[in-house]
């Protein structure tokens, strides 16, 4: 009898991309900036590069997390605090999961 599985969250069960597009989107226009494709690409380049750093050992996740707005808003010429805009991006992913199709049934049915 299997008692305990374990799921890799993100892109197993949780859509993490379309949930991070949605929490940009209203953190966006919350400060009354454009979000767009454009603004995402360029997140997700940062982001991805910044994460590759950390997995040879170069970079602290804490480093990761903050920076990766930091060099974002830098782009964008928007004078912002990444620290403050990772804590909002961490509420509003927490407050907006886009589940991937089928896991909530999933989830229901291994309960």
């Amino acid at each position: 009898m299997i008692k305990k599985l374990l799921f890799d969250a993100d892109g197993t069960l949780w859509d993490f991309d379309a949930s991070a597009r949605l929490s940009f989107d209203k953190i966006f226009s919350r400060h009354g900036w454009t979000f767009n494709s454009d603004v995402f690409e360029r997140y997700t380049r940062i982001n991805n590069s910044l994460w590759e750093h950390y997995e040879r050992g170069e970079m602290a996740r804490d480093r990761v997390l903050i920076e990766r707005f930091d060099l974002l808003f830098d782009e964008l010429k928007i004078g912002f605090s990444g620290s403050e805009f990772e804590d909002s991006f961490r509420e509003e992913l927490e407050h907006n999961p886009i589940w991937m199709e089928g896991a909530e049934e999933l989830l229901q049915q291994l309960h």
